[in-house]
Order: C-alpha cells, then structure tokens, then sequence
C-alpha cells in the first residue's frame, strides 16, 4: 500500500509546536528549581514525571527549603518559626516557596503531555549537572509534522475500473 501526503494541517502543526514550546519552558522553569540545591540526574527527571508529588516533597518542601536557607544563613533550624529575628531570610523562604508552587501548577497542567513527549520529543541535555535543561530532539519537529499530515492511499488511484 502506497499513501502520498493530501494535505497538511498547518493550524494543528503550529498547536502541537505551541504546545511543545509550553512543555519545553514549564519543564525547564520546574528543574531550575531543583538545579538551586542538586544536580539534576535523568533518574531525578523521571521520578518528577511519574511521581511529580513525592518528588517535590522529598526535595522542595517548606522543611526542606527552610533547611537549605536557614544552613545558608547559619540559622539554627528552630529558629525559622521566629521571622521577626530574620526577616530577609524568611523572605526569602516565602519567595522561594511562591514560586516553587506556581511552577509546579503549571508542570501539573501540562504532565499528560510531558509524560508523551518525554524521550521521543524532549530530552535532558547537560545531564548530571546543575546546567542541565530540557530540549527539543532533533527529529521532534519533523515527528509533529508526520502527525499532522492527512495522507491518501493511492493503490486505489492505480487501479482500473
């Protein structure tokens, strides 16, 4: 069977492209915050898709962001509960946690997707390290393309009537 490209939707070629774009962006805003406090592994990477909640709790939880900011300021982690003793510090704690969480809403969004894209669209770069960011592979475009192409079987071209 022999089929030829009829016609190309370009309308859901540039949603699947807008939609990659976003899975792109909201991944790498999500490791980034990971990247603050360890080096971001491909078994990090998987653990955050198919166990997105215990993962940010296991690393970004407000006991975990308290201790990496207090040990910065050498606070001793009891004295966190006390804000008015370190205003800056506990500032930047609520910051930190404000943005962990409004990264994540968008991360929750968008995880069917990044669940299917993961590996055959996108992939981790720079693995192993705190500069390690989500990309495009190389065949991802032309993968979205084949997608949206409307094919016609052209055996029944050939045949006589």
């Amino acid at each position: 069977m022999t089929k030829i490209i009829n016609k190309f939707n370009v309308a859901k070629y540039n949603e699947k492209i807008n939609t990659l774009n976003k899975i792109i962006d909201t991944f790498n805003d999500t490791i980034s915050n990971f990247s603050c406090w360890m080096d971001i592994t491909p078994a990090l990477v998987k653990e955050l898709i198919y166990n997105p909640v215990k993962t940010h709790h296991k690393y970004l939880s407000f006991e975990k962001i308290v201790q990496y900011r207090c040990s910065e300021y050498e606070i001793e982690e009891n004295d966190y509960l006390n804000p008015e003793h370190h205003p800056y510090c506990f500032s930047e704690i609520m910051n930190e946690m404000k943005t962990v969480y409004k990264t994540l809403g968008k991360f929750y969004e968008l995880l069917p997707h990044i669940k299917k894209a993961y590996g055959s669209l996108i992939y981790l770069k720079d693995e192993n390290s705190y500069k390690a960011k989500i990309c495009k592979t190389q065949n991802a475009e032309y993968h979205i393309m084949q997608q949206c192409a409307e094919y016609i079987d052209t055996d029944y071209m050939n045949c006589e009537v």
